[in-house]
C-alpha cells in the first residue's frame, strides 16, 4: 500500500462526514501542491456542507484544479476513474473530476477544518452562495435555492462583499428574494415548497435579460 493510499485510509475512517470530506480534498491538495505547484479548491456541495455548518449534506467532493494534476494524484491514491467521478466504492468516496470553473477563485480563503492539523482551502461563502444562484435562475432547482436560504444563513458570509459579487453578475434581485425566504427561515417559519420555486422568485425584466445573455 502506498503511502498516500495509507494516508487516505486513515482519513477515511474520521466519523464526522464534513470532517472527513475536507480532511480527502486536503490531502489531495496537498499532494498535488507538492507535485505540481498547484492547489485544489473545495467547491460545490461540499463548499455548501462546509459554510452551512452541514445543514446540507452531498456525496461527491468537488475540486477545482487542473485536471490533469489532480487525475494523475487521484490514481496514486487508490481511486478508480468511472465517468465524470473517481471513486472508492468500498468507502463510498466520490470525488468529481474538475471541468471547467467559471469563476476566477476570486475570494478562495484557506479555512481550517474541524482539526487544526488538516486545512483545506474552500471557496468563499459568498462566491459559492453567486455559483449557486446562477444555477437557480438557469435551472429553477429547487433544491438548489434551498441550499442557497441555508448559505444565506450562515454567519460566516461578508453581506457587503455578497451584495457587491451579486450585483456584478446582475442577480441582484434574485438574492434579494432569496433573502427574504432566508429571514423568515431564521425568525422559524417553515417554507411551503412552492414558495422556492423559480416562478415566485423569476423573473424580473432583469433576470429575463441575465438569462437571455447566459443562454448566447
Amino acid at each position: 500500500m502506498s503511502k498516500g493510499r495509507a494516508q487516505l485510509e486513515a482519513l477515511l475512517r474520521l466519523e464526522d462526514e464534513t470532517e472527513r470530506k475536507l480532511a480527502v480534498a486536503a490531502l489531495i491538495d496537498n499532494v498535488v501542491r507538492l507535485a505540481r505547484r498547484f492547489r485544489a479548491i473545495v467547491i460545490g456541495g461540499v463548499a455548501v456542507e462546509f459554510w452551512t455548518r452541514g445543514a446540507y449534506s452531498t456525496a461527491d467532493i468537488d475540486l477545482y484544479s487542473t485536471r490533469t494534476a489532480v487525475d494523475e494524484r487521484l490514481a496514486e491514491l487508490g481511486l478508480h476513474p468511472e465517468g465524470r467521478h473517481w471513486v472508492d466504492p468500498e468507502h463510498d468516496l466520490f470525488n468529481r473530476s474538475p471541468g471547467e470553473f467559471s469563476g476566477t477563485g476570486r475570494g478562495s480563503h484557506p479555512r481550517s477544518g474541524f482539526r487544526q492539523v488538516r486545512r483545506a482551502l474552500v471557496l468563499s461563502p459568498e462566491d459559492v452562495l453567486v455559483y449557486r444562484l446562477q444555477e437557480f435562475v438557469g435551472t429553477g432547482h429547487r433544491e438548489v435555492a434551498s441550499q442557497t436560504i441555508s448559505l444565506l444563513t450562515s454567519p460566516d458570509i461578508d453581506e457587503q462583499r455578497l451584495r457587491r459579487r451579486a450585483d456584478e453578475e446582475r442577480l441582484g434581485p434574485a438574492l434579494t428574494e432569496l433573502g427574504r425566504l432566508a429571514d423568515r427561515v431564521a425568525a422559524g417559519d417553515i417554507l411551503a415548497s412552492h414558495e422556492a420555486s423559480r416562478d415566485r422568485i423569476w423573473p424580473t425584466p432583469e433576470l429575463l435579460e441575465y438569462e437571455c445573455d447566459a443562454n448566447h
